[in-house]
């Protein structure tokens, strides 16, 4: 990662080395202050074609008062961001936000009215960014918002819109692999496990996972060896597949 930014490689170094996903959280979040965001959101969101439902899990810098209000409030019913993302998975970043509601044409009202109980908290302004995976019905991706008028918000974006989204999308691995982290169907797998198995689903070999997690050879056997328990796999294969059913890979 040669051409990385000095400032952007030493945030990513100990993001991507860290097992504990509060200071995966917290890093990721320190980084994007820099700029003035104020909330960042990694999601894996589900469509359920059956029920025509949506369901997400997440990672985020919010507050704790702010997630249970959008959990308690049902709130991902008027999560535009949500929304377009898991039935338009290959989007471009799009703007979201109260700052841009007047510029979203298939705004509903209860998602207006969202983006309005956002700005309240100092949200006003966000951008989504859509990142499809391997698994059919899934995708994931991130929101970043910041307590900014719109054309401070496109202002931020224009100057430093290829570094934001150049990090987040060095980060996403990581954040999925937290994510699911917490998810009861993984079987408790840590975070490090999840880092190396979904290597191995890259085709990485363990010597070539040490070197890039920055950790022993044997570490990384260990890591696989334990997953591989914890999911009952006999095999590495055996294993991924299984990752893959549970919606990380």
């Amino acid at each position: 990662m040669e051409f990385l930014s000095k400032r952007l490689q030493e945030s990513i170094d100990p993001i991507l080395q860290t097992t504990d996903p509060n200071e995966v959280s917290t890093l990721m979040g320190d980084f994007l202050s820099n700029y003035d965001v104020k909330m960042f959101t990694a999601a894996l969101i589900r469509k359920d074609q059956d029920k025509n439902e949506i369901h997400a899990e997440w990672l985020s810098n919010t507050t704790k008062q702010h997630a249970d209000d959008y959990l308690s409030e049902g709130w991902i019913e008027s999560d535009y961001g949500v929304r377009a993302s898991a039935f338009n998975p290959n989007s471009s970043p799009f703007l979201i936000g109260d700052e841009f509601a007047e510029n979203i044409q298939d705004l509903k009202q209860n998602e207006r009215s969202f983006y309005k109980e956002n700005a309240l908290v100092g949200l006003k302004a966000g951008l989504s960014i859509p990142i499809a995976t391997k698994t059919q019905g899934i995708v994931g991706g991130f929101s970043i918002w910041a307590d900014m008028c719109k054309s401070q918000f496109r202002s931020m974006i224009k100057s430093h819109g290829l570094e934001l989204i150049t990090f987040l999308f060095l980060c996403n691995e990581k954040a999925c692999a937290t994510i699911i982290a917490d998810s009861e169907k993984t079987s408790g797998l840590s975070v490090r496990e999840l880092d190396c198995l979904s290597l191995i689903a890259k085709g990485y070999r363990p010597d070539d996972i040490a070197d890039k997690l920055c950790i022993a050879t044997v570490t990384v056997n260990f890591h696989i060896q334990s997953a591989r328990k914890k999911l009952e796999a006999r095999t590495n294969s055996e294993a991924v597949a299984k990752l893959i059913a549970y919606r990380l890979i």
